[in-house]
């Protein structure tokens, strides 16, 4: 990390040290799932126009027993990724998150796809899913965040209009129980 507090560094060090380390493209992202026992969903790739990744924070208590009052970190609890995706002509995507929400609520998706005698979380709790950031430069994965046990919480409306214009448009919200944040290169 560039050090902005001593004196003697120059503003060329400073676009140096930025320019060595690069930045990271907005739009070089890809989306993968893995199968659900029990439900073969189809989509195992995905190309969201947006992704947006979730908050992390520490939960803490309160300590006043024989101090001045302070917070003491417990844990850490995270948020949850939220996708945007274009509605295609196929609604492949779409089809693919109500699937997979029929199959964590009922234990079938619409097509009628059994999971037998799996409760319905068991299918959704091995699900993963991992978001791969690209290098621009080379088109390799430099980083990506992996999340366990995730499943859709929630799928916005989609909106149609007769006076409307561009493309429909969805969101998925997706819950994890862990993350991680790996360095691929």
């Amino acid at each position: 990390m560039f050090n902005i507090g001593t004196p003697n560094n120059s503003i060329q060090q400073f676009r140096t040290s930025f320019s060595s380390r690069g930045f990271q493209s907005a739009n070089r992202y890809l989306v993968r799932f893995n199968k659900l026992s029990g439900a073969d969903l189809g989509l195992r790739t995905c190309y969201p126009e947006s992704v947006i990744l979730p908050e992390k924070q520490i939960e803490s208590t309160r300590d006043n027993l024989y101090t001045t009052g302070r917070d003491i970190p417990t844990s850490s609890s995270q948020g949850s990724v939220l996708l945007s995706f274009i509605t295609m002509k196929d609604w492949q995507e779409r089809k693919y998150f109500e699937d997979w929400m029929n199959t964590v609520a009922y234990g079938k998706g619409e097509l009628g796809l059994s999971t037998a005698v799996v409760l319905p979380y068991n299918v959704s709790s091995n699900a993963y899913m991992q978001i791969a950031f690209y290098d621009e430069n080379t088109n390799a994965v430099t980083y990506d965040y992996s999340f366990y046990e995730v499943y859709p919480q929630s799928m916005t409306p989609s909106s149609f209009e007769s006076s409307a214009t561009g493309y429909a448009t969805f969101q998925v919200l997706l819950h994890a129980r862990s993350r991680t944040f790996n360095k691929r290169n």
